[in-house]
């Protein structure tokens, strides 16, 4: 009886690397610790079988694979019994979407210039409202984005003029 479940445990094994070996390389590494832990909990049920484990331990290791299927999801929740955003929910939407191009006047009331600066001007006067208007430091992404795009008009238009 013994000897059957070693065979049956041995042809799973084989099985299952060659399961692996046929499947692309970025589905390898999550394969491998999936088998590894269905292996050591066959090899569990086994010693269990053959007297050589104590049930208690066999429970135990019954239970890695359902700790492998359910700590992710406890990792996403976490955030959420904390109290706080998760990752996801706490970055806003991309606003770039939100508005249409921007044309050179726009862009030149958004810097504060009446004219057509130099492309120096422009990155000093952007690195300026950036400080001020950094989604990092209290700002609006909103307004970021706008200054960005409107840096992105000014240096096009100078680089033409």
């Amino acid at each position: 009886m013994y000897q059957l479940l070693i065979i049956l445990f041995i042809v799973l094994v084989v099985l299952g690397i060659r399961h692996i070996s046929r499947q692309p390389e970025d589905v390898r590494p999550s394969l491998r610790l999936r088998y590894g832990l269905y292996a050591l909990l066959g090899l569990a049920v086994l010693l269990v079988f053959s007297s050589r484990l104590h049930w208690v331990a066999g429970a135990i290791a019954a239970t890695l694979p359902i700790i492998q299927r359910f700590f992710p999801l406890l990792l996403r929740a976490l955030p959420f019994f904390k109290g706080k955003k998760s990752a996801a929910e706490a970055t806003p939407k991309s606003p770039s979407n939100s508005f249409s191009a921007m044309n050179l006047e726009q862009a030149l009331q958004i810097f504060g210039f009446d004219d057509l600066p130099s492309e120096e001007k422009v990155t000093q006067r952007h690195r300026e409202l950036m400080q001020k208007n950094h989604p990092d430091r209290g700002g609006s992404d909103f307004l970021a984005a706008q200054i960005n795009q409107a840096k992105e008009v000014l240096i096009e238009a100078a680089k033409k003029a």
